[in-house]
């Protein structure tokens, strides 16, 4: 177990399990995405890993600007 000065961010819901599929689920504690990331596994579910709500969040943002970007080349080559 983890000591000292984090665990009360362990506690609290502020992560994110993300798998190859996406965001499998946001506002977890840790001990909620650990479980979350078992159960999966046990599903056969690949690339999966826990994260802050704030990374999942930018990740979100930087896909939606990657589709706008291929959807903004795809109508300018038309």
């Amino acid at each position: 177990m983890i000591e000292g000065a984090f665990v009360p961010e362990l506690s609290e819901p502020r992560w994110a399990v993300a798998s190859e599929r996406g965001m499998e689920s946001l506002n977890l504690t840790y001990s909620a995405a650990r479980e979350l990331v078992s159960k999966l596994t046990g599903e056969d579910v690949r690339g999966l890993c826990i994260i802050t709500n704030e990374s999942a969040q930018r990740i979100a943002e930087e896909k939606t600007r990657d589709k706008t970007s291929t959807e903004e080349s795809v109508t300018s080559a038309k």
